[in-house]
């Protein structure tokens, strides 16, 4: 066997884990609070009787009832809450004092053979969390449907709402309703598998954290040159220079701890032939329909980046099965065999602006966005420098 010589890349990767630690997660105080578990079982009314009687451990806590407590059938004990078109809505708790990225998991069991009805969650402002669901994950023999869900509560959030709802169904019945705190998503330890990892200092994170701070307040995410962090990019075989922000328009790319970033290298550096690429959440592309999409215009011999999925760790953590792609650069152009030229895009900084203006007044325009959009070169001012050289 070759004796390899030592790297002495990885030796200042080593140095670099040793500063960071854990910046991402450090604490400076101990606060000892008691986990959210509440149940509602819908048998029991106040004696106001617009609310029903929930537990949470010895406590009992009030969830407003909305529609009409039924004996007509139930899930467990003797009564359900129904709801129909006069009473679309039921079974409604807020969840207050909330921390960000605290992690909840909802359940509750559906009667509506039609299955229209839904389980939501919302915060205050709707476009930092909403989520509907309709489709159950169990189904029992008498048709009774369990619905789940599970989210990260994102930063600026004063409540979240939990209710059931109508939506199309012309009458649903609603029982068993579980709120539970759980522990923050983990991720699979991909041992002996090909992976990527980032580093960043305790100061270079702040500048992402607010960043996404910032993102969940605007109800989009808008960047400046200021928004990008310097970090250290490994292969676990080169240690590489990089500077990063966080990417995608919508908040979908910043959910949890599975942040969505744009990547570029430093120092005349590459990863994979890229000299900028994009690391995101499946999720964010419709998982594998992205993957597809690509693969059929290559297939196509159609211009298209190259697109691949690969386990991300970020200061020594976990993060996931990601979706990597490389950015629009000359490389774009040469690995599709095509002659190095300009690439062209739509500047969409008038629809993102609308969209800005949307979210906080909650007045909606509609706009020829795509029709009047100018088309201009991707990278121009890249683009026009090399023209002037050649000119």
């Amino acid at each position: 066997m070759k004796n390899r010589k030592s790297n002495p890349f990885l030796w200042l990767l080593f140095l670099f884990v040793f500063l960071v630690g854990s910046c991402t997660d450090k604490k400076t105080e101990v606060e000892v609070k008691e986990k959210v578990n509440i149940f509602c079982d819908a048998e029991t009314k106040d004696q106001s009787g617009f609310y029903l009687l929930g537990k949470q451990a010895e406590d009992t806590v009030l969830f407003s009832l909305g529609g009409d407590l039924s004996e007509i059938r139930a899930k467990s004990g003797k009564k359900s809450v129904n709801i129909n078109a006069k009473q679309p809505y039921a079974l409604t708790y807020e969840l207050r004092h909330l921390k960000e990225n605290e992690r909840f998991r909802i359940h509750v069991w559906r009667y509506d053979p039609s299955g229209k009805s839904a389980l939501v969650v919302a915060a205050d402002k709707l476009y930092l969390l909403y989520i509907a669901q309709k489709t159950a994950i169990e189904k029992d023999k008498n048709g009774w449907e369990l619905l789940e869900i599970e989210f990260d509560v994102p930063p600026a959030v004063k409540f979240i709402k939990i209710y059931a709802w109508r939506i199309d169904s012309d009458s649903a019945w609603f029982d068993d309703m579980h709120i539970q705190e759980i522990p923050a998503k983990t991720y699979p330890n991909y041992a002996n598998q090909k992976k990527l990892h980032l580093y960043f200092d305790e100061d270079n994170w702040r500048i992402l954290d607010s960043s996404r701070n910032r993102a969940f307040e605007n109800g989009i995410l808008e960047q400046a040159e200021s928004d990008w962090a310097e970090g250290i990019l490994s292969d676990e075989q080169d240690v590489l220079p990089i500077s990063a922000r966080l990417k995608g328009d919508w908040l979908d790319h910043l959910v949890g701890n599975k942040w969505s970033f744009r990547i570029k290298m430093r120092k005349s550096k590459v990863y994979h032939q890229w000299s900028v690429f994009s690391i995101q959440n499946p999720a964010t592309r419709s998982f594998l329909d992205e993957y597809v999409a690509h693969e059929l215009f290559a297939f196509n011999d159609l211009l298209t980046t190259q697109y691949e999925f690969i386990p991300v760790y970020i200061n020594g953590e976990s993060r996931g099965v990601y979706a990597v792609e490389e950015h629009f650069a000359k490389q774009l152009v040469e690995h599709n065999n095509r002659r190095q030229g300009p690439i062209s895009r739509l500047n969409d900084e008038a629809f993102w602006s609308i969209q800005k203006y949307g979210r906080i007044e909650k007045k909606w325009y509609i706009f020829p966005f795509f029709q009047s959009s100018i088309a201009e070169p991707f990278q121009e001012n890249k683009t026009l420098a090399i023209s002037n050289s050649q000119a």
